[in-house]
């Protein structure tokens, strides 16, 4: 099945996901044009909280007056071009992509000189199963041997943020998301776990409950980010 499906693909090609214009020939998306522009954010350009342009200062503004409750957050690439597109694939059910996307974040994770960390956190979803972030959390967790825990969970009823416009994730109460009782986190280092960060709010709500485990430091990670 697979090498028809493969001879298929070549015979009948589809176009990239991203400009729709190019075929594609490969498992991935993606048209080599715009494979080719998939380039990391440095994190020299950014806050060294919460990752937005920081105007060539260390800390923004925002960060300056109010630190968040996460030590410090990054992402893989900007939301937008082809990394963005890619995402979008995979959360569209392309779950054959899980080794592409996750092998970003190990690439990104080895630029930032982190610490290492005890466990990965995944920010939870209404329905877990469904849970692409779930997924990329367990992926991760396999390919660099760092232990994953479930060790918060999320408030019912809970609108998903991308349905919501940016001003009403920014009221993203402070109880959405809590800490499992049984979760002992004290002194440990944790990796928060998202696959998009706009406003850092979620961020920061799951950072809050996390700090109720008194662990030593917060960590996140996302694939994209808005600046």
């Amino acid at each position: 099945m697979r090498f028809v499906n493969d001879l298929l693909q070549f015979v009948f090609p589809t176009l990239c996901s991203h400009c729709q214009e190019n075929p594609i020939f490969s498992r991935l998306p993606l048209c080599d044009k715009c494979k080719s522009q998939f380039t990391l954010i440095d994190k020299r350009s950014r806050c060294l909280y919460c990752f937005c342009l920081s105007e060539g200062e260390l800390i923004c503004n925002r960060c300056h007056h109010e630190p968040p409750a996460f030590r410090a957050a990054a992402s893989v690439f900007d939301a937008e071009g082809p990394p963005f597109s890619l995402l979008k694939s995979f959360k569209s059910g392309r779950q054959d992509l899980m080794k592409e996307i996750v092998s970003f974040y190990i690439v990104q994770l080895s630029r930032l000189n982190w610490p290492s960390f005890d466990f990965l956190i995944p920010v939870p979803a209404p329905f877990t199963f469904t849970s692409p972030v779930l997924r990329i959390t367990k992926m991760l967790s396999k390919m660099t041997n760092v232990p994953y825990l479930q060790a918060l969970k999320v408030q019912k009823p809970h609108f998903k943020q991308s349905f919501l416009p940016i001003q009403e994730r920014e009221k993203l109460s402070s109880n959405t998301f809590t800490l499992k009782l049984n979760k002992c986190l004290t002194d440990k280092t944790l990796l928060l776990i998202d696959d998009l960060m706009v406003t850092r709010k979620t961020l920061q709500r799951c950072s809050e409950a996390l700090s109720l485990g008194c662990p030593s430091h917060v960590y996140a990670l996302t694939f994209c980010c808005y600046e």
